[in-house]
């Protein structure tokens, strides 16, 4: 679909699993054949492409490797920068971190701030959810110890835990 003539600024999509382009500029027009979506419509995009969000998934102790966006967001030849020594650290060990962002699978409700647990143990808490109206979403994450893909709870629900994206 070719953008809109009134588009200022055709930005590629830099979300994982996802075709297409950001039209940016006053009152861009809607290409021919694509079809307005909702903020839910783009929620759920930006959990099945593993998105952290701010505020969600990003906060100031937030380390950009368990978010899964060293590439979109670490620059190893700029110079200093704040947390540029943790950053480099844990990327010439092979970005082993204690926790990761994870996908999640459920067949009912999940709700943000919910622990997840594996074996007895807390493994988790989900941050993020969306539905397509059959099935649920979510981000997490998760401790090292789990193996992905796994199976974990969510007050009682079995909930799958996938690698990002979730987008097949």
């Amino acid at each position: 679909v070719a953008p809109g003539a009134d588009a200022r600024f055709v930005v590629p999509a830099a979300w994982p699993g996802v075709d297409g382009v950001d039209l940016l500029g006053p009152d861009v027009a809607l290409p021919v054949g694509v079809a307005v979506g909702t903020v839910a419509d783009l929620d759920l995009l930006r959990v099945l492409a593993g998105v952290p969000a701010m505020g969600a998934e990003l906060d100031e102790a937030t380390i950009p490797a368990e978010a899964g966006i060293i590439d979109r967001s670490v620059s190893f030849t700029k110079g200093c920068y704040t947390g540029q020594e943790l950053t480099a650290r844990i990327d010439s060990r092979g970005g082993n971190v204690p926790r990761r962002l994870r996908g999640l699978i459920a067949d009912a409700a999940l709700t943000p701030g919910v622990g997840l647990v594996a074996d007895g143990a807390d493994v988790g808490t989900v941050t993020s959810v969306a539905t397509d109206g059959t099935r649920w979403f979510g981000l997490a994450y998760l401790k090292r110890s789990v193996d992905v893909p796994a199976v974990v709870q969510a007050a009682g629900l079995d909930v799958t835990v996938r690698e990002l994206p979730l987008l097949d």
